[in-house]
């Protein structure tokens, strides 16, 4: 009970701790890497209507029509922004009824192009619903997990506390569980809360909160797991002492981020074809932003301050939470050899 506790209240704050990252750029800004590939620009700036959007903006996603959808967590909903009329609307409601969450907190596409997947803070389980709010079924997993990933017909959930990851069909069933970290790295399990999981291709990408590696594995093979492990986080090892941090709770360890690096979020991108997998982290009190190709090598590199939501194909979505009308910052990348 006691390190459930513990969990709970490292997940609170390593969550609130991710949304104070502002992405602050212009047509010309960039931090120049040495061998650095991708160029970041900012293409568009989405303003929402007032009145609309009221709090923080959880995970954002865009469908084939251009349309965004995304958790407002002072509404409590599932908000969309038509890239027709420019309007948003709420898709879901407050509650325990079918189309209704108490606390929604991540929101996935599924392989139907109508459809959504949303995680509720305050269930275990997954719903799917219509893009216009249309209950379609309930997906019940014993995990509990509130990060995931689809892929096809099946579901990739992040544990809660630990670094297993469970595989469930469309209807619940369990079709697989794996451990990604190793024996080396296991520490209790309030050390795994945070981070977050993505998938670009048929690669998912899982980070954990205080481990300075990203594993990967392809969905169509989840008994090889592989991981990088970036030269330059090196110096996030050197305070790694797995004696030291066993001892210390989780509110310690976040008093400490100058000490420890803490891992905030994953995305997927896609720039000329070529997959990348984008990392936030947090250490020495400010916010990184990092971006590695598929064979680990660093591309891109830059300090920022803003919270980054989500990724489509090359774009890169942030805004400034602490503002009371801010915009929807969109960001591409290119390719800059």
């Amino acid at each position: 009970m006691e390190e459930s506790r513990f969990a709970s209240r490292i997940i609170k704050v390593l969550f609130f701790l991710s949304v104070f990252l502002i992405i602050t750029c212009d047509d010309t800004s960039k931090y120049i890497l040495e061998d650095q590939s991708l160029e970041l620009y900012q293409t568009n700036v989405i303003e929402f209507p007032n009145g609309y959007v009221s709090g923080v903006i959880s995970k954002i996603v865009q469908d084939q029509n251009g349309d965004l959808f995304f958790i407002d967590f002072s509404k409590r909903s599932l908000l969309k922004y038509s890239s027709t009329t420019e309007e948003v609307t709420e898709v879901t409601g407050i509650g325990r009824g079918p189309n209704e969450f108490l606390r929604p907190i991540h929101v996935e596409k599924t392989s139907n192009k109508d459809e959504l997947a949303v995680s509720d803070a305050a269930s275990t389980n997954i719903k799917i619903i219509s893009k216009e709010g249309e209950f379609r079924k309930t997906i019940e997993h014993k995990k509990g997990g509130k990060k995931f990933i689809v892929s096809d017909s099946l579901i990739f959930i992040k544990g809660v506390i630990d670094s297993l990851v469970q595989v469930v069909d469309f209807n619940g069933n369990p079709i697989d569980s794996f451990i990604t970290a190793p024996k080396a790295y296991e520490l209790r399990a309030k050390h795994f809360a945070g981070g977050g999981i993505a998938k670009v291709g048929s690669q998912v990408f899982l980070i954990n909160s205080l481990e300075p590696r990203i594993y990967y594995f392809d969905t169509n093979n989840t008994d090889s797991i592989s991981y990088i492990e970036p030269e330059f986080w090196k110096e996030f090892q050197e305070n790694f002492d797995k004696e030291e941090l066993m001892k210390k709770s989780g509110r310690q360890l976040i008093r400490e981020k100058n000490k420890y690096a803490i891992f905030l979020e994953v995305f997927g991108l896609r720039v000329t074809n070529e997959n990348y997998v984008v990392i936030i982290y947090a250490f020495d009190d400010r916010e990184y932003l990092n971006i590695f190709n598929m064979d680990g090598d660093l591309v891109f590199y830059k300090p920022i301050q803003s919270q980054i939501i989500g990724t489509y194909e090359n774009k890169l979505y942030g805004y400034d939470p602490k503002a009371s009308e801010s915009p929807l910052r969109v960001l591409e990348f290119t390719n800059s050899k």
